[in-house]
């Protein structure tokens, strides 16, 4: 619940705002850049408008990319359908550098449904801090021969105990 209320006291607080102004039903789909001797510059932002299905441009002096995840990059993931990276797509097109994409956060226990391409259903690190056992299909827990912290782990670790222990 932490995002949504990151999100609630957001929405509440840009509503306040006068200088700030929503856009409901709309997509980002490509930054505009200017390039002048060899120095790119970022002078507004192209969407569509799926309402009323038009696409316009919208000029700015300073904008802040902030588009979400990536998760369906994976082939699992616990991420919604439109965390597709298009924000990071647009960044480096205009010319970004991206840097350290191996840091992405991520749930590492979720209910794993062999070859199906679907949202996996996530299973909160809090079960974990509550006592609960990864085991694999055999009833057994296997997380201590990878790590002296088993299911307290880290995300990193406990994701790689699985994956490896998966593909033995």
């Amino acid at each position: 619940r932490t995002g949504f209320e990151i999100e609630s006291v957001l929405i509440s607080q840009i509503k306040h705002c006068k200088n700030i102004k929503v856009l409901e039903d709309h997509s980002a789909l490509d930054l505009i850049i200017h390039k002048e001797k060899e120095i790119r510059y970022c002078t507004g932002i192209k969407v569509c408008d799926w309402k009323n299905k038009t696409l316009t441009s919208i000029s700015s002096t300073q904008l802040i990319l902030a588009s979400g995840g990536c998760g369906q990059v994976y082939a699992n993931t616990t991420n919604p359908d439109v965390a597709t990276g298009d924000g990071y797509v647009m960044a480096e097109k205009a010319g970004a550098t991206l840097r350290d994409m191996r840091f992405m956060q991520f749930h590492p226990t979720a209910l794993y449904a062999e070859n199906k391409r679907t949202v996996s259903f996530l299973i909160s690190e809090a079960v974990r801090g509550f006592g609960a056992h990864i085991i694999d299909k055999h009833g057994n827990r296997f997380l201590y021969t990878y790590d002296v912290r088993g299911e307290l782990s880290t995300r990193d670790k406990v994701s790689s105990a699985i994956m490896d222990h998966m593909n033995k």
